[in-house]
């Protein structure tokens, strides 16, 4: 074989291992080292939370969702309950699942949130499952305020281990307003209103209210 061909037949072959080592060859911002990655990760758990913030009370049979926020794109959550007797887990997603309530107790609710092989952050909220009320009735059927003055109706629910809480509303906003969820009533402007406190089974007492100047 003359030199110009065994010459040439060098080039060919350095350019084909140079062209090789190219492919291999991690340049700047070519793909993050792991451990940048799992860094990156790690400073967006702090950010990571639930709609929930640490229990919840359901009635038997009642759903809720629990949600997930401010996951990035490559991670996901995984949620767990420690007694799906209680608590079952239905229509899981990367970011959120449906809590069904099925029997009287607790469980806790483990969500852990992994960005591929990492685990990132690991939350645990517990969920109380009570019967619903089959009663409600007011401390008090008649009160009387000053304009400007604020009382809370206290209402009795059974049984006593019922979870269920009471929906207040007034027939009078103007004269006298109520907090729905705690029953706060505001006495506002002279005059008389009824605040009513219902449950989910129809059940429902009422308290008058007058407000005087």
């Amino acid at each position: 074989m003359n030199m110009k061909k065994v010459t040439m037949l060098k080039k060919i072959v350095f350019l084909g291992v140079f062209l090789l080592m190219i492919q291999w060859i991690p340049f700047p911002g070519t793909f993050m080292n792991p451990k940048i990655a799992q860094a990156a990760s790690e400073d967006n758990s702090e950010n990571i939370r639930l709609n929930i913030k640490s229990s919840k009370n359901l009635i038997s049979g009642e759903e809720c969702i629990l949600r997930v926020y401010n996951l990035e794109d490559s991670q996901k959550a995984t949620f767990k309950s420690s007694d799906s007797n209680i608590i079952r887990i239905e229509k899981e997603t990367r970011n959120k699942a449906t809590l069904v309530a099925k029997e009287v107790g607790s469980a806790k609710i483990t969500v852990t949130v992994r960005d591929g092989f990492w685990k990132i952050k690991t939350i645990v909220i517990t969920v109380y499952v009570g019967p619903p009320a089959q009663s409600v009735k007011l401390v008090d059927s008649k009160v009387v305020l000053k304009v400007g003055e604020k009382t809370t109706l206290k209402a009795i629910l059974k049984p006593g281990n019922t979870v269920e809480d009471g929906k207040f509303k007034s027939s009078d906003s103007s004269v006298a307003s109520v907090t729905a969820s705690t029953g706060y009533v505001t006495a506002l402007s002279p005059g008389t209103a009824v605040i009513t406190v219902s449950i989910q089974n129809g059940g429902k007492d009422t308290c008058t209210i007058k407000v005087v100047d």
